[in-house]
């Protein structure tokens, strides 16, 4: 799907991160992890993670998803940067722009919650 997609609209799939991160951060506000360390922390975490099993491993995609995202959960543990929808990113990332998509998403996402939390 994500091949048909990009083919015939030339954007990234990058609503699997996109949604669950805009509904923790603006429905439940208050939870550690919809804070924006955890936001920016977890999604770089997952791209990069991501990223990294994606040229590991090459053309296995199945592998290096599932390697990415259980090695994601285990940083993200070991960092406390609890965010569950950063670990829709080792399932999207291909190269070094969808990281920094994925980062800019964040930004948008928080750029309308902070005025609120202040």
């Amino acid at each position: 799907m994500q091949q048909w997609i990009n083919q015939h609209w030339s954007i990234p799939l990058l609503l699997a991160t996109f949604g669950p991160a805009a509904a923790l951060v603006f429905g439940l506000p208050s939870l550690p992890a919809s804070q924006p360390l955890n936001c920016f922390g977890g999604t770089f975490v997952c791209g990069i993670v991501g990223l990294f099993f994606r040229v590991l491993v090459g053309r296995q995609a199945w592998l290096a998803m599932g390697l990415a995202t259980a090695c994601a959960i285990s940083l993200m543990e070991l960092m406390s940067l609890a965010y569950p929808p950063g670990l829709n990113c080792p399932l999207v990332v291909k190269c070094w722009s969808f990281v920094i998509q994925l980062l800019c998403q964040a930004v948008l996402i928080l750029q309308d919650w902070l005025p609120q939390s202040c």
